[in-house]
This record gives C-alpha cells, structure tokens and sequence, in this order.
C-alpha cells in the first residue's frame, strides 16, 4: 500500500508544487509536467505490482527492458511530429517531448521506459545487504567493474546502446566530450552503464567511510524529496534576484528555466558558486528535518 500512496502522492506533488516551482506562474507553465518526480512516481505504481512477481524472473525483465530499448530509437516518431503532437500515446513512455494534449499544454521530461526497469534492479540489490559484507562487495565490484567495461566497448566500437554516435573531433577535449555525450533523455543503454557502473562500485567502497564530509552527504540522502523541493524553489528564487541584478527586472525570470530571456546568466564557474551555495542554505533545515525523522515515527514524515 505504501508503494501505491507514495507514488500517487509524488505525482500529485509534481503537477502542483513542482509546476508552480518551475514558473512561479508565469509565462508558458506546463499544465501536465511529467517529469522527476511523476517518473519515480509511476516507477512506484509499477513496483507495487513487480513485487509480487518471482525475483529472477522480475531481474530478467528488468534486464531485457535496460538492455533492449534502444532498439526502438529508429521506429519511433521524429521530434518534428511529437512537437505537432501528431504521435501515439505510447510515444511519451519513451521519449520525451513538448506538445499540448487535448488543448493541455504537456511537458515529458522523463520518459518511463527505461526507468521503470531500474527500479526493480534496486529493489534486488537490497538482498545483498542480508549477507555477508565480503560477498556483498564482491558481487558490487564484478557487477560495477562489468558495467564500466561494457560501456567502453559498446561504445568504443560504437556497436550499440545511443542513438548518437561519437566521432573524432578536432581537438581531444571535444573528442572526449562527443564519446561521453550520450542521451539521458531517455536515458540509453550506455548512459545507464556509464552511471551505474561507477554507482555500484562506489557502493562497494564506501560503506566503512565516516567523518564530517561523510554526515554531511548522509544528511541530504536521509531527506531527499523536501531538498528536491526547495532546492529548486531556492535556485528559482536565485535567478529573480539575479534577473534583478542584470537589469531585466525580476519577472523576467519568473517563468519557467526554457523562457529565461536571451544572455541571462552566469559563467560556469558562478554557476557551481550557486549550486554550492544553494546546498549549503538547506543543509540546516534538511540536518533538522532528518533529526526529527530519526526520532519520531509519524506516518506523514515518511512522505517529506
């Protein structure tokens, strides 16, 4: 059941909450955001269901989806039709797009294919925490070190698993950043390799690791879905001022992050000054929010 309430309650979250954070209402908001939070939403619908299923046959699932959507990447409609909204229904479990539904403008930011296959694989891997440590890292390192390797070579030889592929460029910086280029949206074969791979091996390494950085890190992750939140209302509150500070006046940044006017912004570096910044003004709210998880059992804290 709580599989069920808390999917149901994330996508409700992100059609109000979210929405509003995205544009403080303002220019051309989507009415119908399927984005994070509704794709992690669905992906817990679709669990409710998967747990009931035999675990090696759920893993074999799980599996054929990762290892097999990109095979629809050349049979599924161009990005000219999606944006006519002259496409199937089933083109937004796999692609996302931008197109008006009904008369409903809708934004598909996260397609749920191949999402809904990672999330079982998550759920597997909480079996290996119920055995011994030393076989819990080794199955973490043979599994990680094979992901890493096989993104390599699939890329490598550009055998399979993106729809683009990477090309020599004229200098080695860009060659680098044509061969690691590769889709998240959704995320292909090869994007989920490069990501998990190195995932699974941090796993592996960093379970003994303590200190300060270590409870910093652990803070947000006892509290994520209240620091997606505000962080994006924060961030958005950041681009008003900075809108402000430019010259364009605040309300030009009052709308969604895609009708930002032309030259906002800053320089990469200012931008990572930002995002530390944005982190750091929620780590005592979310150090506080964790504590108070830690020692109370009410059943609404389990959905902040």
């Amino acid at each position: 059941m709580f599989l069920l309430t808390r999917g149901i309650w994330l996508i409700l979250i992100e059609q109000t909450v979210m929405v509003f954070g995205w544009s403080f209402g303002g220019g051309q908001g989507y009415a119908l955001l399927l984005g994070t939070l509704s794709m992690i939403g669905f992906c817990m619908l679709s669990m409710a269901a998967f747990i009931w299923l035999p675990k090696r046959l759920l893993l074999v699932m799980s599996l054929l989806m990762i290892f097999g959507h990109n095979l629809l990447d050349g049979v599924l409609p161009m990005e000219a039709a999606a944006a006519q909204g002259n496409v199937p229904v089933w083109y937004a479990l796999h692609e996302d797009f931008f197109t008006f539904s009904l008369g409903v403008p809708m934004a598909v930011v996260y397609p749920l294919i191949p999402w809904v296959a990672v999330m079982p694989l998550g759920y597997l891997l909480a079996d290996l925490y119920s055995g011994p440590e030393l076989e819990r890292r080794r199955t973490l390192v043979l599994a990680g070190a094979a992901c890493v390797a096989l993104f390599f070579v699939l890329r490598g030889f550009n055998l399979y698993g993106d729809p683009e592929l990477w090309s020599t460029q004229e200098s080695l910086s860009l060659t680098l950043v044509s061969f690691f280029n590769v889709e998240k949206y959704p995320p292909s074969l090869l994007f989920l390799l490069m990501t998990l791979g190195p995932g699974l091996l941090l796993m592996a390494f960093s379970e003994r690791l303590r200190g300060p950085l270590v409870k910093v890190i652990t803070t947000f992750g006892k509290v994520p879905f209240a620091y997606y939140i505000l962080h994006i209302y924060l961030a958005h509150l950041l681009a008003l001022a900075l809108a402000e500070w430019q010259g364009a006046g605040w309300r030009a940044a009052a709308v969604g992050w895609w009708e930002f006017p032309e030259g906002f912004g800053v320089s990469l570096p200012l931008v990572y000054l930002a995002w530390i910044l944005v982190v750091a003004l929620l780590y005592p709210f979310c150090r506080w929010l964790a504590a108070v998880k830690a020692r109370r059992r009410d059943w609404w804290l389990s959905y902040l």
